[in-house]
């Protein structure tokens, strides 16, 4: 089910699409999206692009472009606490993955008419839509680029990037960081356990939960990863336990497809137009067949 793939290039594109700003509201929160509409013939899918909050190779930007020359609607928002959109996020923090942003955004794409609608999220916005899938109906397709594994709770390090040290103990002296840093301790204690009690290469069953309500939902899946993230390896380990059974259970459902390079942090361009074109090949895949205007 897993093999290394070399995706053609996708050629130089003029922007032919047409970039509306669009508020939503989510709650307390509004976020602000760019709605990318094809200015030529429109198929019936709308693809909603989830990114981290600094996306600095301009991926999603790219991928909207490609996506709406192929006659796709697309719609990428800023998260909460990032960009314009209103909130305050201190952490990244994957016990808290405000899926409700995502079914506010569905709802506002489907009260518009765009009904059918795939998501594509990246890192901790992956997480962010698998474990929105299990909660909207009628998906048509979830992507997940390079995934981070790490179990809810955590923030965005992992007991081999994050560890107490000599200044977090000085800093419970200090009124303005003793907060901060009690919440780094427990987040490390917490995340310590978790591993105790979930060893690798097994993962947290709040993550195989949503794995497997996409699966029964008959939702498609993709796991996309690059052969140089530093995820990569942890999902690798992974497949050989619980996950890789999830998928098997999937069918052509669920797929796995590795690039050389780097996925998380393309590092040239060739590599980001080979991730567009994986991505675009793929939604192109898991388009309804009476999806053409």
């Amino acid at each position: 089910m897993m093999q290394t793939t070399d995706t053609p290039r996708v050629g130089p594109e003029i922007e032919k699409s047409h970039d509306t700003p669009v508020w939503v509201q989510s709650g307390p929160e509004a976020l602000l999206g760019i709605l990318t509409a094809p200015a030529g013939p429109r198929r019936c899918l709308t693809a909603v692009l989830v990114f981290p909050r600094v996306e600095k190779n301009g991926l999603h930007v790219a991928l909207a472009r490609s996506l709406g020359n192929a006659g796709f609607n697309v719609f990428r928002y800023d998260m909460r606490g990032s960009g314009e959109s209103t909130g305050t996020e201190p952490e990244l923090n994957f016990g808290r993955l405000h899926t409700d942003d995502v079914m506010a955004v569905v709802a506002e794409l489907r009260r518009r008419g765009m009904d059918r609608v795939v998501l594509i999220g990246k890192c901790f916005g992956a997480r962010t839509v698998l474990a929105a899938a299990g909660q909207l109906a009628g998906l048509k397709g979830v992507a997940l680029i390079s995934t981070n594994l790490l179990p809810p709770g955590m923030g965005t390090y992992d007991r081999n990037y994050f560890l107490p040290n000599p200044g977090m103990l000085v800093g419970l002296f200090d009124g303005r960081r003793r907060h901060a840093v009690l919440r780094a301790l427990w987040a490390w204690a917490r995340s310590t356990g978790r591993r105790m009690r979930w060893p690798f290469p097994g993962l947290h069953p709040v993550l195989l939960m949503h794995v497997r309500n996409a699966i029964r939902a008959r939702v498609p899946l993709l796991f996309l990863y690059g052969t140089d993230d530093r995820f990569y390896v942890k999902f690798s380990r992974a497949m050989r336990g619980p996950l890789g059974k999830l998928l098997e259970r999937g069918g052509d459902r669920a797929q796995v497809q590795v690039l050389e390079g780097g996925v998380y942090d393309p590092t040239t361009l060739a590599v980001q137009q080979r991730i567009v074109a994986c991505l675009r090949s793929w939604v192109e895949h898991v388009m309804p067949a009476d999806s053409e205007d």
